[in-house]
């Protein structure tokens, strides 16, 4: 680099010199990130260029590069000014008018990116990078439409992180609108990158040792790790996006409850790593923001400002959920001081060697500004890819709807969907139950690791099913979880009765015929309903709504009309078919006892059964024979009124 052209330079933090040396060892590739957004507008690109001049002028950490040969320590260099690669490419003529909808531009736009990343986009062009040669990042504009561009800017990891892109993303659109109105574009000032890392090491180091030795005191490296990645195969991704009732009711309770969603989000996995572990004590990796220390003007610092801390959660089953996770939260405020600790050294404080966990979390909450009615350019769809070395990656991306996406390397896309299911379903139930225990949490969840290992064997058998970018795949759902108090209280009554004999647990979709359901346990059922939720119904329900979700719908609906309370004699046990019914009267016996004999009929034999008049509990008004007959045979008539008619008896 010219000398003339430096403006500073100064050391790398910890996090910028641990993705240095995984690109070295690696491939400067590793660390590359693609933070992409659609413009929707009529764009001027010359106007567009300056603005991202102007921005990129603003903020020094987009003018660094980095150098570690013939220094004692790594720096990063300040350039006074740089270049900024541009590509423009214009799709148009090959795509329809609606091709930013169309499925086929996002599998080109992927083979873009994957090109891009290996610097082979522009053939004509060695575009790979040099992190020691200012700017490490480049901007490719893709025009689809008249007025829809797609804007990829492949950028180093180690300049700057996802809160920043946001950061810039704004500023560009502000300044460009300004260049647009023939004004002189402003970028406010803001603290440079630079002040940070002086801040940082301005930093009590023994109370930031002294706070990580007592959080991770007495610690253990589980006996064996989830998401090993030591055999590590392609990169596989799987996400889950949960409905906009699911979301909603997320954001309501974190209102109602004050929580964080880093609060809860840290919670569900933590419960999840607990079930799979059979530890109390679970560790994993979360990203922080890096934006929550004393340095003012932190939050408009451009640059790489977050950390990855190890989380430690006591999964305390005998607390309520809402108070374990309002504890789980003042954890999380007590680390703010010591946050900017690098992991290496937390680990060489704590003796622990290796690395002390193989899952990671990372929250996507960027500062992206939504465009005014006077904005001539509008910004959608903001990804900004991440970075990880770990076995298991987990992100939350807020919005109307929550996503929860996963990659990986250790495991496959099926495992990597089995698990999302899982997390979402636990968090649906927490939502809805926030006084149950930790440990009522628990047991509705099927952590089998034998499930796990299942998945992945089927999944590597069959490669043909090994698409690393399946969504909302429900192919290996596990046991479904309540979505109301109701349904929760249900489930814990139905599985307490049905579930003691089982090898897995009970869902709330599961039928209780499917589970080996007889009347014996109908009625044992029934009673702990009645005791503990006042539920009064003939057992007979069970054939109207065998499932617990099935079964808080009724229980749901008002007490009149159809409402399961009304009582019959005549039990439809199959009411389809395309045979004559049967009419079976079984005796003393209740209309359960003939669930498997129809079973056994086959799918194509109605079969209804006579039940006694007093299971209802009601006092019985018919004394005789003759009076119990022809109250079935009118029942039977009003489902058949013409015969003949097949009946049969016990």
């Amino acid at each position: 680099m010219d000398k003339q052209n430096i403006e500073s330079l100064y050391p790398l933090t910890s996090l910028q010199q641990a993705f240095l040396w995984h690109s070295l060892q690696t491939s400067v590739l590793a660390g590359l990130l693609h933070v992409r957004c659609t413009l929707v507008g009529q764009l001027d690109e010359h106007c567009f260029r300056q603005a991202w001049d102007t921005v990129i002028a603003a903020h020094p950490a987009l003018r660094t590069s980095v150098h570690w040969e013939g220094v004692k320590q790594p720096l990063q260099v300040v350039a006074r000014q740089v270049q900024l690669p541009w590509t423009v490419q214009d799709w148009r003529e090959k795509e329809s008018v609606d091709a930013h909808l169309d499925n086929r531009l996002e599998d080109r736009l992927e083979d873009f990116l994957q090109k891009d990343r290996d610097g082979k986009a522009l053939p004509e062009e060695d575009r790979s990078f040099d992190l020691t040669q200012a700017p490490i990042s480049r901007i490719s504009l893709i025009r689809l439409t008249d007025s829809t561009y797609e804007l990829v800017w492949t950028c180093h990891h180690l300049m700057l992180d996802g809160w920043s892109s946001a950061l810039v993303l704004n500023q560009v659109v502000d300044a460009y609108e300004a260049l647009l109105q023939g004004q002189s574009p402003a970028v406010s000032s803001a603290p440079t990158f630079q002040s940070y890392v002086r801040w940082q090491q301005q930093q009590d180091v023994a109370a930031t040792k002294a706070f990580w030795q007592e959080t991770l005191a007495g610690f253990e490296h589980p006996a064996s790790r989830l998401f090993s990645h030591d055999d590590e195969g392609p990169l596989c991704a799987s996400e889950r996006v949960m409905t906009r009732e699911e979301t909603a009711a997320v954001n309501a309770f974190l209102r109602s409850h004050r929580l964080t969603l880093n609060t809860l989000m840290q919670g569900v996995w933590s419960l999840l790593l607990r079930g799979y572990s059979q530890t109390s004590d679970v560790l994993f990796g979360s990203t922080v923001s890096g934006r929550q220390c004393d340095l003012p003007g932190v939050e408009s610092i451009v640059g790489l400002l977050i950390n990855v801390l190890p989380v430690r959660v006591n999964v305390s089953e005998s607390e309520t959920v809402i108070d374990w996770l309002q504890a789980l939260q003042h954890q999380q405020v007590a680390v703010v001081p010591y946050a900017h600790a690098a992991l290496s050294d937390i680990q060489q404080w704590c003796g622990l060697p290796g690395r002390l966990f193989d899952s990671l979390l990372v929250i996507e909450n960027y500062p992206i500004r939504a465009a005014s009615a006077e904005s001539s350019l509008r910004l959608e769809n903001l990804k900004s890819g991440v970075v990880s070395t770990y076995g298991l990656t987990i992100l939350v991306k807020p919005g109307e709807s929550l996503v929860v996406a996963a990659e990986s390397a250790a495991v496959t896309t099926e495992v990597l969907t089995y698990l999302l299911a899982q997390f979402s379903q636990l968090l649906n139930a927490i939502v809805a139950a926030p006084q149950i225990t930790v440990a009522e949490i628990l047991a509705i969840g099927d952590f089998s690791r034998a499930s796990l290992i299942s998945i992945q064997k089927r999944s590597a058998v069959d490669s043909s099913v090994a698409d690393s970018s399946v969504s909302g795949d429900d192919s290996e759902v596990p046991v479904s979880m309540p979505r109301s108090p109701l349904e929760l209280s249900l489930l814990k009554i139905w599985s307490s009765v049905l579930g003691t004999h089982q090898q897995r647990s009970l869902g709330v979709d599961d039928s209780f015929f499917d589970w080996c359901g007889s009347s014996l346990l109908a009625v044992q059922l029934f009673n702990e309903m009645q005791r503990q939720l006042d539920c009064a119904l003939p057992l007979a329900t069970l054939f109207q709504a065998p499932t617990v979700r099935e079964f808080a719908a009724l229980l749901a609906q008002p007490q009149s009309g159809d409402a399961p309370a009304k009582w019959s004699s005549l039990v439809p046990i199959q009411p389809h078919g395309a045979q004559r019914p049967l009419f079976f009267h079984g005796g003393s016996a209740d209309a359960l006892t003939w669930a498997r004999f129809s079973q056994l009929l086959g799918a194509d034999q109605p079969f209804y059964a006579f039940q006694r008049p007093d299971l209802d509990g009601r006092e019985v008004t018919m004394l005789t024979v003759e009076e119990l007959a022809a109250d079935c045979v009118k029942e039977l008539r009003m489902l058949q009124p013409e015969g003949p008619y097949i009946v049969g008896g016990h």
